[in-house]
C-alpha cells in the first residue's frame, strides 16, 4: 500500500512480511526434481581418489619425501632398539593379560607393520601397554578356564581384540576422533602419570617376589600397595637382589653411559638386550626357579600359531569391558603421539589414528 501526502511531499510504502515458506506456498514453488543416480555420479566425479588414498594411507604421502641416505640409518638403529625393548616388554605384559608370553611377541611384531602404513605419528611405537594388558587380563581371568567347554585365555583375548577393533571402527566412521582435541597438555600429562602409577603397582609385587590376591573394584592401586606392605615379610630376597641389580644397571646406563656413548656414536647401548640375555643365563645355570622359587617364563614355542576362530558366543559378555578398553587404549595411543608431536613440532590426525588402531586390533584378533 502506498500513501502520498501533498503537504509534505512524502511517500510511505508498506509491504506485508513474508516468510520463505509462505512465499513457496502462495506461488506454489517446488524444488526441481533431480535424478538421484546422476547426483551421486556427479558427487563421485568430484572426489579426488588419489588425495583420498593419501589421507587413508599416509605412508604414500610422506614416503615420497623420505631420504634413504639420511633417514634410513637412524631408522634402522631406532628400529633395532625398539625391537629389543618390545621382546621382554611384550612377554611381561602378556603375563599381565593372563595369556602365554609368546602372545606378547606376536603383539610386538605384527601391529607395528600395520601402524607404519596407517599411523600419523612419526615416533609412536604401537604395541602392548601395561594398563591395557591389566584390563584385558581381568576379562580373560573372568571368562576363561581349563575345562573342556570353557573358552581358553587366547580365545577370550581374541574376542576382546575383535570387539575393541569393532568399536574403534565405529568411532572412525562417525569421525569421533575430533573428541581428542579436548585432550589438553595438563590432561595428557596427568593421564600419563596415572598410567605410570598403575604400571608400578602391577609390577612391584613381581619385583619383590610376593604373591597377593587379585584386586577388583575401586581404589585398586591403594589395595594393591596395602597387600604388598602387609606381606612384605614374605618377599623373596633373591628376587629382590635380581630386581635391584637390574634397576641399578638400567639407571646407570641411562644417566651415565648413554650420554657419553651418544657423543661417540649414534648407536645406543642395548642394555635391555644385555639384561634379558644375562637374566636368562643366570636363571638357567643357577636354577632360580627350582632352588629359589623364582617365577620364570619357561619355554617359548617356535613359529607362528595355528589360525583358529575364537568363540564369538562371548561377544555379549565382553562387550562392556571391550568398550572401556577401546577408549583407554585410544587415549593412551593419542596421548603418547601428542607428547612426541608437541616435542618435535608436527601434527597428528586424530581420526586417522582411529583407523590405525582398528587395523592394530584386527591383527591381534
Amino acid at each position: 500500500m502506498t500513501v502520498f501526502n501533498e503537504s509534505t511531499t512524502a511517500v510511505k510504502v508498506t509491504r506485508p512480511i513474508y516468510r520463505l515458506e509462505q512465499i513457496n506456498q502462495n506461488f506454489q514453488y517446488e524444488n526441481p526434481k533431480q535424478n538421484k543416480w546422476k547426483s551421486v555420479v556427479h558427487k563421485i566425479k568430484k572426489i579426488d581418489f588419489f588425495r583420498a588414498l593419501l589421507s587413508v594411507i599416509p605412508v604414500m604421502d610422506w614416503g615420497r619425501s623420505y631420504s634413504a641416505r639420511t633417514d634410513l640409518p637412524s631408522d634402522i638403529i631406532s628400529g633395532c632398539t625398539v625391537a629389543v625393548m618390545h621382546i621382554p616388554q611384550g612377554m611381561g605384559y602378556a603375563l599381565l593379560a593372563n595369556v602365554p608370553p609368546i602372545t606378547g611377541i606376536y603383539t610386538a611384531f605384527f601391529p607395528v607393520l600395520i601402524y607404519f602404513l596407517f599411523g600419523t605419528s612419526r615416533h609412536n611405537s604401537m604395541g602392548t601397554f601395561a594398563v591395557v594388558s591389566i584390563m584385558v587380563g581381568k576379562v580373560v581371568q573372568k571368562y576363561s578356564g581349563e575345562g573342556i567347554d570353557t573358552p581358553t585365555a587366547i580365545e577370550v583375548a581374541a574376542v576382546v581384540a575383535f570387539m575393541v577393533g569393532a568399536y574403534l571402527l565405529i568411532f572412525y566412521l562417525f569421525r569421533l576422533g575430533v573428541v581428542s582435541t579436548l585432550l589438553s597438555d595438563v590432561l595428557v600429562s596427568g593421564f600419563t602419570t596415572g598410567c605410570a602409577i598403575h604400571v608400578v603397582a602391577s609390577q612391584i609385587k613381581d619385583l619383590l617376589g610376593i604373591s597377593i590376591p587379585k584386586n577388583e573394584g575401586y581404589f585398586e592401586v591403594i589395595t594393591t600397595f596395602t597387600n604388598i606392605f602387609s606381606r612384605i615379610t614374605t618377599a623373596n630376597w633373591v628376587a629382590c637382589v635380581v630386581s635391584v641389580i637390574t634397576i641399578i644397571v638400567v639407571v646407570l646406563n641411562n644417566e651415565l653411559l648413554k650420554p657419553r656413548v651418544a657423543k661417540l656414536t649414534i648407536i645406543p647401548v642395548p642394555i635391555e638386550l644385555f639384561a634379558v640375555v644375562t637374566g636368562t643365563l643366570v636363571s638357567k645355570y643357577l636354577n632360580l626357579a627350582e632352588d629359589w622359587n623364582i617365577k620364570t617364563i619357561k619355554d617359548i614355542p617356535l613359529g607362528f600359531p595355528q589360525v583358529a576362530a575364537p568363540r564369538f558366543s562371548l561377544l555379549r559378555e565382553v562387550a562392556v569391558d571391550s568398550f572401556i578398553i577401546s577408549i583407554v587404549s585410544y587415549t593412551i595411543n593419542v596421548s603418547m603421539a601428542l607428547i612426541f608431536a608437541q616435542k618435535f613440532q608436527y601434527k597428528i590426525r586424530f581420526n586417522q589414528e582411529l583407523l590405525a588402531m582398528v587395523s592394530f586390533f584386527k591383527i591381534l584378533f
